[in-house]
């Protein structure tokens, strides 16, 4: 039998079920093996297994150590013994030892870890500066090397800042501006909650499985207009004269109109987020990637302390929340659209979303053919002029279109064609350098 766990805890329980006492480890082996850390070598977990019972294992060969469980101990081997046991009475038997619980939790949990895929280290000789300063602004450089990938980051920080300048003043919020007890604060955090997470799981549906950048647009949009509209219901709410509970002001229409707003806000939220950190993910370099994602979190961190120190002053101006919140949700819209002008690809890829997705129903075929990295030539039957627009909805990457170049100096869309650097091409006889 296969027996998991071989920490001295697991041993002395199946000891005693067959009724043979073992005195503690520090009297079998003083010095020897730590059995509050992590016994990892060959030879010390034989030894500690023929001092344990060496009359019961026949045979025996340690594998280990094969996976660290935090549950029931530190140390878990995978040992190989004979099906010979021992009976109460020190007879040979073909019986296995009698498992507790908790020793079939931690061989379903071994088994379970050997699905885990193997993660070799992607820069193994990577050696990390112990100054603090000098090594982040490094991991920084590393993130400023591509392009999208940075702003990708500085959008998913705005977003920390627009998200924490919300939830620190909602506990302020729901006092003062509505009046209520300690049970409407907890019911605004809760909506803004479900929110963020009913966001997240739409955000995978609506993007197929993959990338979807159009919906980071889609997401400043909503993030932009209803927090423009739950600042408008605050305004109109009458002033506060006392302190009212969740069943009195879940009676008045201007409190369901602020709980759809938090809740929407949540929603896009997600749309806004979710692409973002799946873009950072899915464009860095892999030996770089860990510390990309360092360097976002430093950014995120800095970015909430900047609209802390930025609201604190406004507030103690004499500023009302609700104003406040307007103000935040007027800057996001400024926000975005530097963003979405510095990276066209957001904006143009929730162009082709919105008018394929609301116009088209599509079956996508083969897609995963297409490399996330390096050159790929995509050859179609072109069969209408929609055609660029469904394979720029359906692809996960940019793709620069080969297109005639009156087509391409066509008024109105050029500006598309231009911002997807399309290549136009013309006959000979009409522009023979083109």
């Amino acid at each position: 039998s296969q027996i998991y766990g071989f920490a001295y805890q697991a041993l002395k329980r199946r000891m005693a079920a067959i009724g043979i006492e073992i005195p503690p480890p520090e009297e079998l082996m003083p010095g020897r093996v730590d059995f509050g850390g992590l016994a990892e070598r060959r030879v010390l977990a034989e030894e500690a297994i023929a001092d344990f019972a060496p009359d019961i294992v026949h045979d025996h060969t340690v594998s280990g150590p094969s996976f660290a469980s935090a549950r029931r101990c530190p140390t878990v081997l995978t040992v190989q013994t004979s099906k010979r046991c021992v009976d109460h009475h020190g007879d040979r038997s073909t019986r296995r030892l009698r498992q507790s619980p908790e020793d079939r939790d931690g061989e379903q949990l071994t088994l379970a870890s050997r699905g885990i895929p193997p993660a070799p280290p992607p820069a193994p000789d990577l050696v990390i500066s112990a100054n603090p300063l000098t090594e982040t602004w490094r991991n920084i450089g590393f993130a400023r090397q591509n392009r999208t990938v940075f702003l990708s980051i500085l959008g998913i920080s705005w977003f920390w800042l627009y998200g924490a300048l919300f939830l620190a003043q909602i506990p302020a919020f729901g006092k003062n501006v509505l009046g209520g007890s300690e049970a409407v604060v907890t019911l605004l955090l809760a909506v803004f909650t479900v929110g963020i997470g009913a966001g997240s799981l739409l955000c995978e549906r609506l993007s197929a499985r993959h990338v979807e950048l159009g919906l980071v647009p889609f997401g400043s949009i909503g993030l932009t207009l209803f927090g423009l509209d739950f600042a408008l219901a605050a305004m109109a709410l009458p002033p506060v004269s006392e302190v009212h509970g969740i069943s009195v002001l879940l009676g008045q229409a201007g409190i369901w109109r602020i709980l759809a707003d938090l809740l929407l806000l949540g929603l896009f939220g997600g749309f806004f987020i979710v692409p973002l950190y799946a873009l950072v993910q899915l464009r860095s370099e892999p030996e770089h990637r860990a510390r990309i994602i360092a360097n976002n979190n430093i950014l995120n961190a800095f970015f909430m302390v900047i609209g802390a120190g930025a609201a604190a002053p406004m507030l103690g101006a004499g500023l009302s929340i609700p104003m406040l919140f307007a103000i935040a949700a007027v800057c996001n819209a400024c926000v975005a659209i530097y963003i979405y002008g510095l990276v066209p690809e957001f904006l143009l890829r929730f162009i082709a979303w919105m008018l394929i997705n609301t116009f088209y129903r599509l079956k996508k075929r083969g897609v995963e053919h297409i490399p996330l990295e390096g050159a790929a030539l995509v050859v179609c039957n072109h069969v209408s002029f929609v055609d660029p627009v469904i394979l720029m909805a359906v692809s996960p990457r940019p793709i620069r279109f080969v297109m005639d170049h009156r087509i391409f100096r066509t008024p109105v869309i050029s500006f598309i064609f231009r911002h997807t650097r399309a290549i136009p091409i013309a006959p000979a006889k009409e522009d023979a350098a083109m």
